[in-house]
């Protein structure tokens, strides 16, 4: 599918939009103590949360993760730089990392230094920061390098994702704790030299997934998430009645831009993924629908939530779902299909069964919450011959 991600390069690198296929060299890095310094290490679970927000960040800012490759022979991928912003974020950030194998070589500043441009000169950023651990002295290094200063005036607020596998947590990553930061400044300058400025610009592009299919029903549209969405999201991330699928009266703000970063991201990895349903009259969102498949999923789900709880019991979830599960069979190929549901979600459990699903109590379980019951839909023959 089409992205608005750049391919950039330098004497060294190329830039390239993110992959499915980089998730686990990625996935090691981020399990590894060298992710300390990143809030880590972090379980497959959380770290797939990362990976897909740092790919979704291009439909949502028009800027996100941009993989780095080794010129000399277009294979060897030697880390990440990236792109940062949304309400996890006070200001918009430049970070980077580097695998094991490849720290020293100057990968990170040549990479960051490259990004860095792009984005001043593309996008009308005014101001970038880079927020670095304050015992990463390799980091700090980097954004010297990079002629960035210490800004001891800026926002310093940044989240910690926890691991959902250790703290009981969600199934796409956690927003935590507050770790401590040091900020340096990256500043634009007509001449290209860099200064504090505090103005944030903004994109100079409309972002959105590109190419992605849109479903009608009687009375929906189902399309991919824009940010917008997040308006209505939060609400419902943020309350009770997200708790089995990810949410809480616990979570904030920050969490419910990670959860659609993530559904975004998983379009740009996957191919496909959630779908916002929204009324076809007023195109106001009534929640969220379809195919999923995190990186540690053992089967392909379709899955469903209702943002509001007025549109509860209106029948949307049936409609949508029912008109995604024969996209997936007739469009995807899919040759089954899962949902995944809590066994205390009665609501979750009755639409399974009306959507003709049944218990499948030898079906794998994904391994961040086995408690899961594993609901099987019926199969492509019947489905398409309805």
């Amino acid at each position: 599918m089409t992205t608005q991600a750049p391919t950039l390069q330098t004497e060294r690198l190329t830039l390239r939009p993110m992959r499915a296929g980089d998730f686990p060299a990625y996935a090691a890095l981020m399990a590894s103590p060298r992710a300390a310094y990143m809030g880590g290490p972090y379980d497959t679970a959380a770290a797939w949360g990362l990976f897909c927000h740092d790919a979704g960040c291009w439909a949502l800012f028009g800027h996100g993760g941009l993989m780095m490759d080794l010129r000399k022979d277009g294979e060897t991928t030697v880390g990440q730089v990236g792109l940062n912003a949304g309400p996890l974020f006070p200001e918009t950030e430049l970070g980077w990392m580097v695998y094991e194998g490849h720290e020293g070589r100057g990968y990170a500043t040549e990479g960051a230094a490259a990004l860095r441009d792009w984005a001043f000169e593309t996008l009308g950023l005014d101001s970038l920061v880079s927020y670095t651990h304050p015992e990463n002295d390799a980091s700090k290094a980097v954004a010297l390098r990079l002629g960035a200063v210490p800004d001891e005036t800026a926002p310093a607020k940044i989240p910690k994702i926890a691991s959902s596998a250790t703290t009981g947590g969600p199934r796409d990553g956690v927003l935590a704790v507050v770790q401590p930061i040091h900020s340096f400044a990256h500043r634009n300058w007509p001449h290209g030299l860099l200064f504090r400025d505090a103005i944030l610009g903004a994109c100079a592009m409309t972002p959105r997934l590109a190419d992605t299919p849109v479903l009608t029903t009687e009375r929906l549209v189902l399309r991919a998430p824009v940010a917008s969405d997040f308006d209505t999201l939060a609400p419902f991330v943020t309350s009770d009645r997200a708790r089995f699928v990810g949410g809480g009266a616990d979570k904030d703000i920050g969490h419910a831009w990670r959860m659609l970063a993530i559904f975004a991201g998983h379009w740009q990895l996957r191919g496909f993924g959630i779908f916002v349903a929204a009324d076809r009259d007023t195109g106001r969102p009534v929640g969220s629908f379809g195919p999923w498949f995190p990186g540690d999923w053992p089967e392909e789900e379709l899955g469903w939530t209702i943002w509001d709880a007025a549109d509860e019991s209106q029948g949307y979830a049936r409609e949508a779902t029912l008109a995604i599960r024969r996209h997936v069979y007739a469009d995807l190929g899919w040759a089954t299909a899962v949902s995944y549901i809590d066994p205390r979600n009665d609501r979750s459990r009755a639409l399974a069964q009306r959507l003709g699903c049944v218990l499948d109590t030898t079906a794998p379980r994904p391994p961040r919450d086995p408690a899961l019951e594993v609901w099987r839909h019926p199969a492509p023959s019947e489905v398409l011959a309805a």
